[in-house]
């Protein structure tokens, strides 16, 4: 094993850089595991040139001595005159700098191994107990061993002000009441809320195509959609098709003109019409980011599968994703499937936020409210834990909430209200009244404010 093999001149170099070199330490610190180490006064050497970087954020250079007297405080007298000999020795044998490259590299190899030889046992055991998910995600992780860059945090009085001129938008939904209050960022975690059959699905469909316009990469996971349903409702949404025939059809559609409703007739090409859709996806193709369409059985998808899902589109692909769309949390398999399913929709929303985090993407999800919460939502804007289905603390975990739903009276005229109610960084409410035409794909035809009195 390759760690049977460090040599002392190995250590050595890497002792010598590290009280020499500033970037050198400043890569390597805190990533170097005890066992690199041979003999007890070369680990302690090491120590404290770390302590020193810690207090000081740079390598201690002609400081060790000073910073050795410290320590030698507290250790033992055969300690500190090993240590006194072993630097006399690094000062002897290092006329010439050691190759920085090289040294980073061993120690690279060592960690790997290292890591590879302990995530054998633990993925076997994994695969033993039958948790695949897991096995196959700390299968990927170890293949990312090594040593890294480290970054130990922001020293908010030194550090320059990483910030663009304004705040970054990543996109609109199109809705002017909601979008000029609700800023959609990475690393959000956004819950669309809605009652049964009530338009949820077809929201995160929208928030994926408003994404794709702005060149953004997508992913859109579905559980409880045929992959063939998913797809279908995109080309709708791209050309304004309709699924309902494979032939042209005349269709009602209503819009808006100087604040009153109006009724027009169109012919409709049919979402069959491949030819068609072809040409609508690469004229679409010319501006947009791609689009990347996966389905789970319902309840096979565990939050930790969709993290390896995206790490595989990331390498096998070389595709970044900016917008994962999973529809939905509540039906998604659980971590751990002997907690109580309160439990695990709780943690299923946690790791949502994590991978929001880690991959600095927006994660988009849909749950299901009760009819009472709906009624809330358009009455105050705001939930209560008793509309929530299952458990009431997931909502504390996203960033932004959205709600869609109508009534009889907004129904009869193919219309909808949509509303924020969570922003962790903004206000909420706004609720705006939509058009929906769903039979040609289309979430939001116009908008307008829920309280502005339109003729009839």
């Amino acid at each position: 094993m390759i760690e049977e093999r460090i040599s002392e001149h190995l250590q050595d170099s890497l002792i010598y850089l590290a009280i020499t070199k500033d970037e050198f330490l400043k890569f390597i610190v805190g990533q170097v595991p005890v066992e690199f180490f041979s003999a007890k006064h070369i680990y302690e050497t090491y120590r404290i040139v770390c302590n020193y970087y810690h207090k000081f954020k740079k390598a201690p250079g002609n400081h060790f001595h000073d910073e050795f007297i410290k320590y030698a405080e507290n250790i033992d007298d055969d300690l500190i005159d090993t240590i006194s000999r072993y630097i006399e020795h690094l000062n002897i044998a290092f006329t010439i700098e050691p190759d920085k490259e090289y040294v980073l590299s061993r120690l690279n190899d060592f960690i790997r191994s290292k890591t590879y030889i302990k995530a054998t046992f633990d993925f076997a055991s994994l695969v033993e107990k039958g948790r695949f998910d897991e096995a196959q995600q700390l299968m990927q992780q170890t293949l990312k061993a090594g040593i890294h860059s480290q970054q130990v945090g922001t020293d908010y009085f030194k550090d320059d002000i990483a910030r663009q001129d304004k705040p970054e938008r990543l996109f609109i939904l199109n809705i002017s009441g909601i979008d000029k209050h609700v800023l959609i960022k990475r690393t959000d975690l956004i819950a669309i809320a809605g009652p049964y059959k009530g338009g949820k699905s077809w929201f995160g469909h929208h928030i994926g195509y408003r994404a794709l316009r702005e060149g953004l990469n997508v992913a859109h996971i579905t559980h409880e959609n045929s992959l063939e349903d998913t797809i279908i409702r995109y080309d709708m949404m791209i050309g304004g098709l309709i699924s309902h025939s494979e032939k042209p059809e005349e269709i009602e559609i209503h819009y808006m003109k100087n604040n009153e409703r109006k009724t027009t007739w169109k012919i409709r090409q049919s979402v069959f019409n491949k030819e068609l859709v072809k040409k609508n996806r690469k004229e679409f193709q010319a501006f947009s980011g791609r689009l990347i369409i996966q389905k789970y059985p319902m309840g096979s998808c565990s939050p930790i599968k969709l993290d390896s899902f995206l790490e595989q589109v990331e390498v096998m692909e070389n595709l970044k994703i900016d917008v994962c769309i999973t529809d939905y949390a509540d039906i998604m398999a659980p971590m751990d499937s002997s907690k109580q399913t309160r439990d695990s929709i709780n943690e299923t929303y946690i790791y949502l936020k994590r991978i929001a985090d880690d991959r600095k993407l927006i994660m988009v999800t849909m749950s299901q409210i009760n009819d009472e919460g709906m009624r809330t939502l358009l009455l105050r804007g705001k939930l209560e834990g008793r509309h929530l289905a299952e458990d009431k603390r997931k909502f504390g975990n996203i960033d932004k909430g959205f709600f869609v739903g109508t009534t009889e009276e907004y129904e009869s005229f193919s219309e909808h209200i949509v509303g924020c109610f969570a922003n962790r960084h903004g206000s909420t409410g706004y609720p705006q009244i939509i058009g929906m035409n769903l039979t040609i794909g289309q979430f939001m035809m116009y908008s307008y404010p829920m309280r502005r009195e339109i003729k009839k």
